[in-house]
């Protein structure tokens, strides 16, 4: 499945909007580990702290949101994540 434009032209995503929320949901992650800096208990110094590792969620949270918003759940957010997840649609393989 290809993702359509919209017929009319106009399109209410915005590049902008997507890397400023997820700014905004990495700020309390930054926050918690200012505040409690947890490391991992195995690995020793080598692993990032827990936080971080949750970080790295936030842009498909942040999609998520977005898509949720123009779109819904159903038609929206299920696309996103079956898109996102779809091994089939890899061509070349490493």
């Amino acid at each position: 499945m290809r993702l359509q434009a919209p017929k009319n032209g106009t399109s209410k995503r915005s590049p902008f909007l997507f890397f400023a929320l997820v700014y905004v949901l990495s700020i309390p992650l930054w926050v918690l580990n200012v505040i409690y800096p947890v490391k991992l208990p195995i690995g020793g110094d080598n692993l990032p702290p827990a936080t971080d590792i949750v970080a790295t969620f936030t842009p498909m949270i942040a999609a998520s949101i977005l898509v949720y918003r123009e779109e819904g759940l159903s038609g929206g957010v299920k696309n996103l994540l079956k898109r996102a997840f779809d091994y089939k649609r890899i061509t070349e393989k490493a």
